[in-house]
């Protein structure tokens, strides 16, 4: 068996690659919440597009080993054989963003059932009385911001650049050869 030579990226370069993948995501989020928030208001549609954008990270992982913003800085999510990745280490690199959804997604269900917040004039005000009626979801996202601070400090601590994420997924992110 031939050993891979892997060459792990730091924080550089996988913050430039999740700066791209969240423009891409977050474009398509944006405009579907505002066309939502601002006519709709439909959860159903909430619902959906969130998955899609959550979906999006660990579907290209596990078939392509990198998203498109890996792919444009020339990464590649392996293990630490470097193979590979399979389904579920996709998955659960991504664990704490699902957690955040899967917590939040009650405060949204609660919110486009309000009939207050269905009452409010456009996006913005549907946004800001969501976040004054609905804390605990700013309690989540501050949660989640700690969160990323820990994954910051594990990946410049480490010697294989590894977050939290990479090591409970037993995965590390390398430059695609």
């Amino acid at each position: 068996m031939e050993l891979k030579e892997l060459h792990y990226q730091g924080f550089s370069s996988r913050w430039k690659s999740f700066l791209i993948d969240n423009i891409i995501v977050g474009l398509f989020l944006t405009a579907v919440s505002f066309i939502n928030l601002s006519f709709h208001r439909d959860f159903s549609v909430y619902l959906i597009s969130n998955i899609i954008a959550l979906s999006y990270k660990p579907l290209m992982e596990t078939f392509f080993g990198a998203t498109l913003g890996k792919m444009l800085i020339n990464l590649k999510v392996v293990d630490y054989d470097g193979n590979s990745i399979n389904a579920a280490q996709a998955w659960l690199r991504h664990i704490f963003r699902i957690s955040q959804f899967l917590l939040s997604v009650f405060f949204y269900y609660a919110a486009f059932h309000d009939p207050i917040l269905l009452d409010t004039e456009g996006y913005a005000d549907f946004q800001t009385e969501f976040l004054d009626a609905y804390a605990g979801v700013g309690y989540i996202s501050n949660a989640l911001f700690f969160i990323l601070l820990a994954e910051v400090l594990f990946m410049n601590m480490d010697p294989m650049h590894r977050s939290l994420h990479d090591r409970i997924a037993k995965t590390v992110v390398v430059k695609a050869e």
